[in-house]
Order: C-alpha cells, then structure tokens, then sequence
C-alpha cells in the first residue's frame, strides 16, 4: 500500500498514542446524508476542514465577479479547471458554489496532504438544457469510483465519502452532459459544467519528521516573519542586527500537536565574554518586544530561543511577553501565543531525562530559531556582529511514528527524545479489546527502525506506541 493512514489519541496517562495501518482490509464508508458524514468525519484523526467558497463571490482576479480561470485553493483543498462561484437561478439554489464552468474535462479536487475524507453538496449547471437527473461520478485516484444520481442545478445531492487510506486526488464528473451546438447546424459539444457546494474534508496530518538545523549566533528572533532581520537600532549606529532567525515550516500541524527540541553547542556573545551552551549564561534579562514580537522577561542571557507566527508578517502590538521569572525555564510544558517569544535552552528538564514540550498555537504555519542580543540586552536588538560559534538543534513532533511497507513486511520507524524506553505494541483491528506487545525500544533523540517479521500472515495490522516505564 503506497499511501498510510494514522489515527492519533491519548491514553488516560496523557500519552500520544499513533496506529497505522500496512494494509487496508475494510472498504470506505459511503454517506448521502451531511449529519452522518458530518458525525463520522469528527471521528478522524485529521483536520476538520469545512470549505465555503462565499468569500470568493466576488473580487476574482481574472476581470469578471466570481472567475478564478484555472484553479482556486480554499482550505488548503486545490480545485482545478475553468473556476467560478456563482450564485444565480441555474446554480445550486440558496448557496454560492463552484462552478467547473464549459470545460472539456472533470474537475479536479487536491489535497496537498492527503485527506481521509470528503463530502459536498454536488450538481450540474444543465438547466434548462437538461432537467432530469444525471449520472455523478467521484474517482480516487489509484483507487475506489463512485457513481451516483444526483439533481441537476438548482437542485443539489449530498454525497460523501470516508476512505480507509488517505488519497491525495479525486475528481468530480457530470458525464460532459452539457451541450452547445457549435454554429446553426454544426454538432454538439459535450461540456463538464459540475457545481460543488458547502463541502468538508478531513485532511491528514503529517508529523513534523525530525529535522536537524544549524542556528547560528547572529541569529535575530526579531526578525521572525519579516523579510529580513529587524534594522539597525537607530540609537547605537553602525551595529549589526545580525542574520534572520532560522524558520521552520510547520505544514499542517495544528494547535492539538506539541513540538521537543534537542540543541547542542556553545556561543558566545563577545571576544572575552566566554563559551555558554543553549540554556544561556548565569544571569537573566528583560528583552522588549519589537516589530511586532513580543519581549521576554526573567530569560536567561544568551539562551536558545523561539517564536511562532503565522503567514502574516508581524505588526505591534506584540503580545505580552511572558515571564519565566514566574514560568521558570524548567517547564514540562509551554503554551505560547503566536508572535509570543519563549525560552528553548536544551529543550531539556533538570530531571535525567525529562524533556520539554511546546503546544503549537492554533493559526501557527512556522517556527523560528533564534537569539536576543542588543547593548544591555533590554534595548532595541542589536550588536549581533561580534557573536561566534552555533548551536545544533533538532525539532521534531513530540512523538512520531512511521511506517512503510519493505522487503514484504513492515519497517516502522518511533521516535521521542533520547532515554526514553517506547513500547511498540500491535492489532488487527483499530479498535481491539487488547493490543499485542511487539518490543520495547531505547530511543536516542534520532528515528529507531525496526522490522515486523511477524507481520506476514495478518491482513492488516496497526500499531502504536507509547513510553513505557
């Protein structure tokens, strides 16, 4: 099977639990009423994606209310062909829907991700030319079709699906009922002219694999989100603010996902000021907030430290800054707001082996790396010129499971933070009474792989994995 599906839940103790199937063994779930596909979709592990397309009405780039020409992306869900929304007696009555308008093919529905479902109000714009019902066809790509009866425009047919594995494209076809004569006497032409309304998805959420990156000391906090690190503070002349922050594309994790760190390495801050590791040196600062990211109070000098935002370039105000004076910089865990910056350090409790984790705020598309640097440290960051050395840090989701389908059994990979013992255990079903233990697994902060050789009789089998004591 190329394509994989998890589901994700938490045990009582609070551990992330993820299942993942080799093999698919049952067939998808086919809904034609919106409550019941509605109810099973929240069910999912995945991100409830509810796609209205009555902000596009209207300002369409292409000259005319409501034309996007060939694609249009609305909840990270591409819809290609000849696109406009529409709201008018031969579209779907009292809703502004899509509109795959006089194309010679289908239209075409991707998802970036995956998805492990979709439903919509669907029709076709063939009034008046075509008033009975028509032949809907929804093709998986290298998988399932479906085909259905559904109303012609104004009317409209729910329909929905839940697949068993994520599928990353589908198309919607009318049959290219739509028929113009070409001249006074010249033949037929078939046209697609599909409607699609008030559709939901449930789009897959890849972890975030574990990634290792350089942060150097010149790195600028403050220049999360800009294009550039901040200016030169005025006040100070000719010194440095120093290089942009290192970034980190979060995809599609959502505000129910944490993130842990590892960072090792020394900086330093000045020619005598001496080597000191992530956690900073032994003396705190107030930094302000600036550019629209905010300070951070009680925060060890010289420390590791990081700063969520969104697509959108920041603006002040910033958000409060938080106080690890009150916090303290050894936190199991950490909620911080976006544009809110936090201490990192190592990514590490004082407890052997404890590790930190950070929620990441909903509305988060990327994290940035970095340091707090300026003339007292409570001023306009700068001075950023005279810092050496690096830190190597590695981001990873607080827990991550993976698994592929090699050499005809399957390879799984865990990772967590290293001296963590994982238990590895195994079902046939997603669901069971009792799960079977597979191994325990020592982690070492880098992706532990193993093979299932028992795997080989079972249909399908699905796996978690959790710390074990």
């Amino acid at each position: 099977m190329k394509t994989l599906r998890y589901k994700s839940q938490f045990f009582l103790t609070a551990m992330f639990v993820l299942a993942m199937s080799f093999r698919c063994s049952s067939p998808a779930a086919v809904y034609t009423n919106r409550s019941e596909f509605i109810a099973a979709c929240q069910t999912l592990a995945g991100i409830q994606s509810p796609i209205s397309f009555d902000s596009y009405l209207n300002g369409a780039p292409y000259g005319q209310p409501g034309w996007y020409s060939g694609q249009l992306t609305v909840s990270n869900v591409t819809f290609s062909g000849n696109i406009v929304i529409r709201q008018d007696a031969q579209s779907i009555s009292n809703e502004i829907a899509l509109n795959n308008y006089d194309m010679g093919v289908p239209l075409a529905v991707h998802f970036p991700n995956g998805a492990l479902a979709f439903g919509a109000d669907f029709s076709s714009l063939l009034y008046p030319y075509n008033t009975s019902n028509f032949t809907a066809t929804i093709s998986i790509q290298g998988g399932s079709n479906y085909t259905f009866s559904a109303e012609p425009g104004p009317g409209k047919t729910f329909f929905g699906i839940v697949e068993t594995n994520t599928f990353s494209d589908l198309t919607f076809s009318d049959g290219g009922a739509f028929g113009i004569r070409q001249g006074t006497s010249g033949p037929l032409g078939t046209y697609h002219e599909e409607l699609v309304a008030d559709a939901y998805a449930v789009q897959f959420v890849p972890p975030l694999v574990p990634i290792v990156l350089s942060v150097d000391a010149r790195c600028n906090i403050y220049g999360a989100g800009h294009p550039s690190a901040p200016d030169n503070a005025p006040t100070v002349g000719t010194h440095s603010g120093g290089l942009p922050p290192v970034m980190v594309t979060l995809g599609a994790l959502t505000n129910a996902a944490s993130l842990v760190f590892h960072a090792t390495g020394n900086v330093s801050y000045c020619p005598v000021c001496g080597n000191n590791g992530p956690d900073g040196a032994d003396f705190l600062f107030n930094a302000p907030s600036y550019k629209g990211i905010s300070g951070i109070t009680n925060s060890p000098g010289r420390s590791l430290v990081g700063v969520f935002t969104s697509d959108v370039e920041p603006v002040n105000p910033a958000p409060t800054a938080l106080d690890f004076g009150v916090i303290g910089t050894n936190y199991a865990t950490l909620a911080p707001q976006l544009r809110q910056q936090f201490f990192i350090g190592d990514g590490l409790t004082s407890v052997a082996g404890g590790v930190q984790t950070v929620r990441v705020p909903a509305g988060a598309t990327r994290l940035y790396l970095g340091f707090v640097d300026g003339t007292t440290f409570d001023n306009i960051p700068d001075w950023y010129e005279d810092n050496t050395g690096s830190l190597s840090v590695t981001v990873a989701s607080a827990f991550y499971l993976d698994i592929k389908y090699s050499a005809g059994k399957p390879l799984i990979s865990v990772f967590s933070a290293a001296g963590f013992t994982n238990r590895i255990e195994y079902a046939t079903t997603l669901s069971p009474a009792n799960w079977t233990p597979l191994t325990n697994v020592v982690l070492t902060g880098i992706p532990t792989l193993l093979y299932d050789a028992s795997a080989s009789g079972d249909k399908a089998r699905f796996y978690r994995a959790f710390q074990w004591p």
